[in-house]
């Protein structure tokens, strides 16, 4: 098994480029599609988002000592505050107060230990539900692994913060904005790519019914 991967949903052009570069193990595959972690130790990497490329040996460091490192995805909110009703009401009887902080999952380190591999297990069980932040979560409080919070900088493309102001979107920390795709589902984004990224999100989800058919 090799040591370092990432692990990315559909084809990111620049990410491929930059993983071969570098001479990383890339999958390209529907998360809730894998069952056990690929790698020894895995990055997690959402739509677009760029990963901290220059970061990346002290973050497999860190996973020396964590079984998952994840950023913050919102600063001005809890727990309590994501999701559908019937979704949160789920998370408390497994989280109890949910005025808890929320990590991004387009973001994630994990370290295939045995908490890593139990709580990417339980993430993928609780994906299904519709907000993968509130699944994050209950993933966390049923298997409790060491979890670092990350600098949300480590988001950012150039690792600076973005403040365009957005309308139609909610601003999701420094540099990101929620964008939504459904009933208690969201996509993150880069100011000003709303549109962009909920036609390549009805594109992906097109061709993968095209494929499941």
């Amino acid at each position: 098994m090799n040591e370092y991967g990432i692990i990315i949903e559909s084809q990111l052009t620049k990410v491929v480029g930059e993983c071969q570069k570098a001479g990383l193990e890339l999958l390209i595959k529907h998360w809730d599609e894998i069952s056990s972690l690929p790698f020894e130790k895995n990055l997690f990497v959402g739509e677009y988002i760029t990963p901290p490329w220059e970061l990346l040996s002290s973050a497999w460091k860190l996973l020396d000592k964590w079984d998952v490192l994840a950023p913050l995805a919102l600063y001005d909110k809890t727990a309590a505050d994501m999701g559908e009703p019937e979704e949160r009401r789920a998370s408390e009887k497994v989280c109890g107060d949910l005025r808890q902080p929320v990590y991004y999952t387009g973001l994630m380190f994990i370290k295939k230990s045995e908490a890593g591999e139990h709580f990417w297990q339980a993430f993928v069980e609780e994906m299904g539900t519709g907000c993968r932040e509130l699944a994050f979560l209950r993933a966390m409080h049923r298997v409790k692994p060491l979890i670092l919070q990350v600098p949300a900088s480590w988001l950012s493309a150039n690792r600076s913060v973005h403040d365009n102001q957005v309308r139609p979107a909610r601003k999701v920390g420094p540099n990101l904005v929620k964008v939504s795709i459904g009933k208690g589902r969201h996509v993150m984004c880069r100011p000003g790519e709303e549109e962009k990224t909920l036609a390549h999100y009805k594109d992906m989800m097109s061709r993968r019914r095209g494929n499941n058919g």
